[in-house]
This record gives C-alpha cells, structure tokens and sequence, in this order.
C-alpha cells in the first residue's frame, strides 16, 4: 500500500523521525527565534488643513529630533510613499513646525510623518 504523498511509509516514519531529531537537536545547538517588535520612536500628531492649491501640513516638534513628512497620491498597500522635498529632514526645535504643499486642487494627497532621534539610530 502507497502512502499518500507517494512515499513508502517507513520513509515518511524516518523522514517524520530526522525532522524531530533536528529540531530538539537546534536549541542545544544555540539556534533560537527570536521575535523583535519595532516601536515606534515617537507619536507625533500631523494636522493637515486642505486649501484649493496648497495643503498646510503642522505638528509640534521636539527638539532635536528629525522629521521627514512622506506623501502618497493614493491609499492602500499599493500606495507609493515618497518624501516631501520640503519636508524630508526638518529638525524639531521645540517648536510648532509648519509646511506647505502646493498641489492642484482636483488632486488627492495623503501624508505621513515619521520622527528619528537627531543620531539617526532608534533608542
């Protein structure tokens, strides 16, 4: 009789048999997996107000740490994020931080911003 992934049984037993030894074998050998989770930096709130050729992008800053406001002409996993040229390395001074885009009226534009400690690294 012909197991059903075309294979004698006793090859499936002893293929059934390695894989199990391997895998008691791995932790004693140091192999582990490991799940990292990146948090976000910071949570910074991006107020956008739409007037019919411009849009006015504002949020509070923290000093020191570099902003970069990405846009996207639609919304969904297919969307194409790029940097604002404006607004692709603003420092935080502390301040509230404005900048504006230019766009024709009939044309959607979403944003984004993201917050990096000046060193660039994440803490």
């Amino acid at each position: 009789m012909r197991h059903p992934l075309n294979r004698p049984p006793e090859k499936s037993v002893a293929v059934l048999f390695a894989a199990a030894y391997l895998a008691c074998l791995l932790p004693i050998a140091g192999c582990k997996t490991v799940r990292v989770e990146e948090q976000p930096y910071s949570a910074v709130t991006l107020m956008v107000a739409r007037n019919p050729d411009e849009a006015v992008l504002t949020w509070s800053s923290r000093k020191g740490e570099v902003y970069t406001i990405l846009f996207a002409e639609s919304r969904g996993s297919g969307a194409r994020w790029q940097p604002l040229p404006q607004a692709s390395r603003v420092i935080g001074t502390g301040e509230t931080i404005t900048v504006r885009d230019r766009i024709p009226a009939d044309q959607p534009r979403y944003y984004r911003i993201l917050a990096r400690p000046a060193s660039g690294r994440r803490p």
